[in-house]
């Protein structure tokens, strides 16, 4: 299994475990995201990364951890342990690790360069009032 260290290394895993779904073909922000997530969520419970966002250079990943069985790659244990792995790791610091290089610095915007209107929102559904992040989003310093 797929050492996982970084959000590349889990979608490998889930790729590897047949957990992720990819789509190549060009998606929109409004509402065509959200539905391909909400779908693959309740038919499948698979992880989707979309290589093509329309209008982003980046791409996007949703509904990583969208099922029990994904949270078992991420966690690299069999579903049926996530609980005793996860209270026996409650009690275990993890200290951070600095680097000087590598991809975590790929994507690196500093002052008046900061333009988080970027980062590919999408509009789940039609009720909704506009682009949501979800819980599920980190950008992180």
């Amino acid at each position: 299994m797929t050492k996982i260290h970084d959000l590349r290394s889990f979608l490998a895993a889930l790729d590897e475990n047949s957990r992720l779904l990819t789509v190549n073909k060009g998606v929109d922000l409004v509402h065509e995201i959200g539905s391909v997530i909400a779908t693959a969520e309740s038919e499948s419970g698979k992880g989707v990364l979309f290589k093509n966002v329309n209008g982003s250079e980046f791409s996007l990943a949703g509904g990583m951890l969208a099922s029990m069985d994904n949270v078992a790659v991420a966690l690299g244990v069999e579903k049926a342990g996530i609980t005793d792995y996860l209270s026996e790791k409650m009690d275990t610091l993890i200290e951070p690790v600095i680097v000087e290089d590598g991809p975590v610095h790929e994507n690196v915007l500093t002052g008046d360069a900061i333009d988080m209107t970027k980062v590919p929102v999408p509009t789940h559904a039609p009720l909704d009032g506009g682009p949501i992040i979800t819980g599920g989003v980190i950008h992180s310093k």
